[in-house]
């Protein structure tokens, strides 16, 4: 028998939670979560993965929004299907009000897509920190 982890309420604990590099610098947002099945009976799911980004949320608001922002992703991405960025559970090292990391942003399996809008649209918002050097933050 594996020794059980933490208990979560996935809606109240994970999701729309900010996700923080190892360097305190926010890089993503919660959007869904992959999980697997247990391999004991009566076992409750295994969280195994973090989505981030658009792909991710889409199919949270509704079909028609996600058919636009697919199409848009496959602009910036070309590649078939890319599918969701997934931040593994293995490197996440505390889960608060925030979703900690133990690895840098640019480790981070982040989109061409979402690295595009980060850098053009969130960079230009007051108090973002996108592009900001970790090391000179107070």
């Amino acid at each position: 028998m594996t020794t059980p982890g933490r208990s979560l309420w996935a809606a109240l604990n994970l999701l729309d939670r900010q996700v923080q590099d190892t360097n305190g610098v926010t890089c993503a947002k919660v959007d869904d979560l992959e999980f697997t099945a247990s391999q004991e009976p009566d076992g409750l799911p295994i969280l195994t993965s973090i989505i981030c980004g658009q792909a991710g949320l889409a199919y949270r608001f509704s079909h028609r929004i996600s058919r636009h922002l697919e199409h848009a992703r496959r602009v910036m991405d070309p590649r078939v299907d890319p599918g969701p960025a997934r931040i593994s559970m293995g490197v996440v090292k505390r889960v608060a009000t925030d979703i900690e990391l133990t690895i840098d942003r640019r480790e981070l399996p982040v989109s061409t897509w979402e690295r595009w809008l980060s850098n053009h649209i969130v960079a230009h918002i007051p108090g973002s920190r996108v592009g900001e050097d970790p090391d000179r933050r107070s």
